[in-house]
């Protein structure tokens, strides 16, 4: 493992951490409390690649196909609160 994919690991399982303890104190409710688990790892990860997480990384997703960035505006974690939450 190179220490780019070292940083984005350390990152996402600290996503991982932060979504699980947050909805436990928020969430009796085991239904509400996957989908909020969920959606909060979601939107953090989305947040890590629009670059507002850690600054030592940059990170972007690519479209093998057409190799064109998904993310070109950096706003992926607003797209995925409008999607997921409605």
């Amino acid at each position: 493992m190179n220490a780019i994919q070292e940083k984005l690991f350390k990152e996402i399982r600290m996503i991982q951490e932060e979504a699980v303890y947050l909805s436990l104190s928020e969430n009796p409710d085991i239904k509400d409390l996957l989908f909020d688990v969920t959606y909060d790892t979601v939107f953090k990860i989305f947040e890590l690649f629009d670059g507002y997480r850690n600054t030592e990384l940059n990170l972007d997703i690519v479209d093998r196909k057409s190799e064109n960035s998904i993310n070109p505006n950096r706003n992926l974690h607003d797209m995925c609160s409008k999607y997921l939450n409605d």
